[in-house]
């Protein structure tokens, strides 16, 4: 039970959206006036870009502004989560694609109470079916909406009709499990599999029936929480390999998501 109430929540949900609307349109400029790409580490398909840390930038600024006593964690450049309240970011999720220009990238924002999200905005600026930008919305009790409309996972139990994105990471002692999924799922065990860019999305998607299942052999679920929060809200489940439910982690686990 969150200890803010539904009004307090609601507040939170309209700054949060009218936030990630405020960088819309700076991270559409940014996607198209050709990024310095640079890696976290060793590691070159660890991809960061300099419009990950401007939009970073314009989110913490209005955030410590607004929630002073909140504390801030950034997938870009880590941040406190041991407070009672806690807003998760990630600027950019799905910078190789906006590195690149393909618009499969969004920008994220959940607000943890005691480590579990109580409300989620997920924002794709450069995809929308019905204006500038697509915003899912999850608030603690309240359900999860897509442009303000309310919705359910698809309910698919037949895994032969599932719409499955799979990514099987940068693990390489995961990979092999991963490998192996994707095998049998091209050879018929749901009907399509896809590959798209941003994790949080990816799960929206699951969340709100247009795709059923989500794979991922590495994912830290504490970037993805909101989305997670998003997917069991509306009748779904995330699990770890092991088949049980994720719980929020800054610890690298591949994880299983499903409509039903």
């Amino acid at each position: 039970m969150s200890t803010l109430t539904i009004t307090e929540l609601k507040q939170c949900e309209v700054f949060a959206k009218d936030l990630v609307l405020s960088v819309a349109e700076r991270v559409r400029t940014l996607a198209n006036s050709g990024l310095t790409r640079s890696h976290k580490g060793d590691d070159a398909r660890n991809e960061v870009t300099t419009g990950d840390t401007d939009i970073e930038a314009s989110l913490i600024a209005r955030l410590r502004e607004q929630y002073p006593t909140y504390a801030i964690h950034s997938e870009e450049s880590g941040g406190d989560i041991d407070n009672e309240h806690v807003w998760v970011i990630d600027p950019i999720d799905g910078t190789s694609c906006f590195a690149r220009r393909i618009p499969l990238y969004a920008t994220s924002l959940t607000l943890l109470e005691h480590n579990e999200p109580v409300l989620s905005v997920v924002m794709t600026p450069s995809i929308s079916f019905e204006g500038t930008a697509d915003i899912y919305s999850f608030v603690h009790g309240e359900g999860v909406t897509r442009n303000g409309m309310p919705t359910r996972t698809s309910g698919l139990t037949n895994p032969k009709e599932a719409f499955a994105l799979v990514r099987p990471g940068r693990n390489a002692d995961i990979q092999p499990w991963a490998f192996r999924i994707i095998e049998a799922f091209t050879r018929g065990a749901v009907s399509k599999v896809a590959n798209f860019g941003s994790s949080a999305h990816d799960l929206c998607l699951l969340a709100t029936g247009s795709v059923d299942v989500v794979i991922y052999g590495t994912m830290t679920t504490l970037d993805i929480a909101g989305a997670i929060a998003m997917v069991r809200a509306n009748g779904g489940e995330v699990y770890s390999k092991d088949g049980t439910p994720v719980t929020v982690s800054n610890e690298s686990q591949p994880i299983v998501a499903v409509a039903t």
